[in-house]
């Protein structure tokens, strides 16, 4: 670590052994060392003797430096500390007459580490946070950090905060203007990077519209990396309040700091901060151009050569960039929406980057209103707390989160999967959604069918009532009906009626019949020969010309008519749903009960044939009573019955063995009783 105040710590154009030869005239000429850390004479009258003793204890202070800011102060390339936040440590430096020594080398979050531990002492330019008071104290301010936004000078559209909506702007991660505008403006594209230059590099290639930042650090990287393309577009409306963080067992420093700060002059203000002015126009050099006129001309001519050639290169190499990126741009959306389900990127902090057509289509917007958007402003209160649940879950696990929710009616499958950038963190989340409404639907009436088919009625009705029960828990009603229906008569019979919670409505018992004129609304499946829904009926509604009167009130209804070949049998419908019905619930109802027929169709027949085997089992028994020892007389044939009874031998068979006689003469009898008929014959 390094002194502040050691010659060596100053950048300089001159030689190693001219700064040498500099360094020994000033120790012949001041031998007095005491003289370099002793306190300025108005430091000297403010100070108490506590302070001044508690300044002897601790000569030396040691500063970390976390950040590439020019703002906050960094370490050049050659190793000294040069920045706003260094020249303002110098001041201090003389004016408290201790020493200043440098760690540099350290990320944020190490030098937050290193202040909590007390292994080191002070940072600079650092604002008030609740987090940061748990282990620093803070000054007064020494400087407001300015904010700009930089474009390239190509943009014409980007003059203000306001035009950045929609737009993708790079900055400095985990600085106060990234939560700023993460918290503020949503709409805005954010690309977090580690430091001034990749978010510059980011703007000048292309990568990103704009860079928002402090404006000493944006102009002095611009500057270091000659990107002339790039131009300041505006003032951010955000600006920090910015002093020194002392670490927290040092209570004592910070009225020293702060009366130190009082005596900075506005002069010396002034001259801070137009070093960071003159740093926007490029001439920090001054000084050497005056000394080293005719080298600095030849330095300028090759350098603006070699900066021409390498701007013709970067402006060739950023249009083959820009070119490539379009097209991939085409390519990723063509993908996209080639997806049939939805498909989506969001940054962490829940705006979408990127969506299809199935999520702007399901989400009643445009592709283009979207982009910018909260994904969570685009959904209900409790789904929308959910989904952010699910996002942060997904994030810390580092895992893909799956989740089913529902939305306007349908269920969704969801995926949350993690993208993550070049440094391995989270640049944003691939969200999937797969609408699984139908599958669940088939899912709940093959549940309801394989009921159906395992109930034990002992008759039709008892079948039908069943069924009827389970199409209106499927349709999710509240009342429901079955009606037979004759084609050739344009007649309906109610076969079944049921409630959910009242009972079955006099006005459609079992058994009742209406005709097709006259049936009001049940009707309209048969006119139209297709499922009908109405989700706003009324008595006098104009489709069904209302319905019998003493009917219950309807307020929505879905009806469907069942078909065998091709001839309407039945109609079954279903009322009161408390959300409306779509054609997905026709299409359930439907084939529900198309298959729901078929048993009734089967158990019809099974009821016939044990009709059919009942009667000739009957048949047979009154044969084989015939079969059996009769009574008869021996002269008039007369057949006595089990009851004593006699009856004639045609009477008794017919009644018993259901056969009908006609009568005839044999010849015997013919030529007993008629011979003359026979004699005739003869002849």
């Amino acid at each position: 670590m390094k002194p502040l105040n050691s010659p060596f710590s100053l950048k300089s154009p001159f030689p190693d052994k001219i700064k040498f030869v500099i360094l020994l005239a000033v120790l012949l000429i001041f031998p007095a060392s005491p003289f370099l850390s002793a306190q300025s004479p108005e430091m000297e009258k403010r100070l108490t003797d506590s302070e001044k003793e508690w300044i002897k204890q601790h000569p030396v202070i040691r500063l970390g430096v976390d950040s590439p800011s020019y703002f906050r102060g960094a370490i050049d390339n050659e190793g000294n500390y040069v920045g706003v936040g260094a020249d303002y440590m110098r001041l201090l430096e003389k004016r408290i007459g201790v020493s200043f020594k440098t760690e540099s080398g350290l990320t944020r979050k190490q030098v937050s580490d290193k202040l909590k531990k007390r292994e080191l002492d002070v940072v600079t330019m650092v604002s008030w946070s609740s987090e940061k008071e748990a282990y620093l104290n803070f000054t007064d301010s020494l400087a407001e950090m300015r904010n700009i936004i930089i474009v390239r000078k190509n943009n014409t559209r980007i003059r203000s905060i306001f035009d950045l909506a929609g737009k993708t702007v790079s900055i400095n991660r985990d600085y106060e203007i990234h939560y700023w505008l993460a918290k503020n403006y949503r709409e805005i594209i954010l690309f977090p990077k580690t430091d001034a230059e990749q978010g510059l590099k980011a703007v000048a290639t292309g990568e990103v519209d704009a860079y928002a930042g402090d404006m000493p650090s944006a102009v002095h990287t611009i500057n270091k990396l000659h990107l002339t393309d790039l131009k300041i577009a505006a003032d951010m409306p955000f600006t920090v309040k910015c002093g020194i963080g002392v670490r927290k067992d040092w209570p004592k420093f910070i009225p020293i700091l702060n009366k130190a700060i009082s005596t900075i002059s506005r002069e010396e203000h002034k001259a801070i901060k137009d070093k960071t002015a003159k740093l926007s126009v490029g001439i920090e050099l001054k000084n050497v151009f005056l000394i080293f006129i005719p080298i600095v001309i030849a330095v300028i001519l090759i350098t603006l050569m070699t900066a021409n050639l390498r701007l013709r290169k970067e402006i060739a190499r950023r249009k083959t960039v820009e070119e490539t990126l379009r097209k991939s741009e085409e390519t990723f959306r063509v993908l996209m929406n080639a997806i049939p389900e939805s498909a989506s990127l969001v940054s962490p902090e829940g705006n979408y980057i990127a969506v299809n057509e199935t999520v702007a289509k399901r989400m009643g917007q445009t592709v283009q209103k979207l982009i910018g958007t909260s994904i969570f402003d685009n959904l209900p209160y409790d789904l929308a707390k959910k989904r952010k649940d699910y996002f942060q879950e997904s994030i810390s696990s580092g895992r893909p989160v799956s989740f089913e929710d529902c939305r306007f009616g349908r269920v969704i499958s969801n995926s949350i999967i993690q993208i993550p950038d070049s440094e391995g963190k989270v640049y944003c989340l691939a969200v999937l959604g797969i609408d699984i409404t139908e599958q669940r639907m088939d899912e709940e009436r093959l549940e309801s069918l394989l009921k159906i088919s395992s109930y034990k009625a002992e008759n039709i009705q008892e079948l039908l009532d069943y069924s009827l029960k389970e199409a209106i828990s499927l349709a999710k009603s509240s009342i429901g009906y079955v009606f037979l229906y004759d084609e050739g008569k344009d007649e309906f019979t109610v076969r079944s009626c049921l409630g959910k919670t009242a009972k079955t409505p006099a006005v459609h018992s079992p058994g009742k019949i209406y005709s097709l004129e006259k049936n009001g609304i049940w009707s309209e499946p048969v006119r139209q020969r297709k499922p009908v829904f109405q989700n706003a009926l009324h008595s006098s509604h104009s489709l069904g010309k209302g319905y019998p009167e003493g009917h219950p009130p309807l307020h929505r209804f879905l009806s469907v008519p069942v078909f065998v070949n091709e001839k309407i049998v039945a109609v079954v419908a279903v009322a009161n749903k408390e959300t409306d019905y779509e054609q997905d619930d026709a299409n359930q109802l439907s084939h529900l009960m198309d298959t729901v027929w078929h048993y009734v169709e089967r158990r019809e027949a099974e009821a016939e044939k044990e009709r059919l085997i009942a009667e000739l089992k009957k048949a047979l028994a009154e044969i084989k009573t015939l079969s059996d020892l009769l009574p008869i007389c021996a002269y008039c044939k007369n057949i006595r019955d089990d009851k004593g009874y006699w009856n004639k031998l045609e009477s008794y068979i017919t009644k018993h063995a259901g056969t009908r006689f006609s009568h005839g003469i044999c010849p015997d009898c013919m030529k007993k009783n008629f011979p003359e008929f026979m004699d005739e014959e003869k002849k």
